[in-house]
């Protein structure tokens, strides 16, 4: 983690200043999901400060701490402006989101905006699906797991025992 970030962390002390636009492909490569909604707080902070952010991701964590900071940023907004976040927010007029695809053959890609829904957040569709795939397999393998023999500490007894066995 600490060898993807410091290039990083280095260029922005030292490069970039308020105005700029900074690029950054895939800034959670290599990061815990823990640093990766850490990392939105600094790029949320980049944006407060004038810096235009521009960033790939395939971070299901990443889109979703951007998409709690926008909707902090709705919060705010209805809120007195006297009271201060806690945290870098950002207003969803600050933040675009698209998806590219590849197109069928040779065609290039196909780009969809990605509109952000306060209760949805930033979703690109085809990572629901794959969350809801990736769950359900895994329930159909633990509950085949769990009728092949019980868990320990359950409430299952064994009949097959002897008395007195344990």
């Amino acid at each position: 983690m600490v060898a993807e970030l410091a290039p990083i962390i280095l260029f922005l002390r030292g490069h970039v200043s308020r105005g700029d636009v900074l690029i950054i492909e895939e800034p959670e490569a290599h990061l815990h999901p823990a640093a990766q909604t850490k990392l939105a707080a600094v790029l949320a902070e980049l944006v407060r400060n004038d810096v235009k952010v521009i960033i790939t991701t395939h971070s299901e964590w990443l889109l979703q701490e951007i998409s709690n900071l926008m909707r902090e940023g709705q919060l705010q907004g209805e809120e007195s402006e006297s009271e201060e976040a806690s945290s870098p927010v950002l207003h969803p007029e600050e933040v675009g989101a698209w998806l590219f695809q590849p197109g069928e053959g040779d065609s290039g890609s196909t780009v969809q905006e990605l509109n952000f829904d306060s209760v949805v957040g930033i979703s690109p569709p085809d990572y629901e699906d794959v969350d809801l795939a990736l769950y359900n397999r895994s329930a159909k393998l633990q509950n085949q797991l769990q009728a092949r023999e019980p868990r320990p500490g359950s409430d299952y007894k064994d009949d097959t025992q002897g008395e007195g066995e344990a």
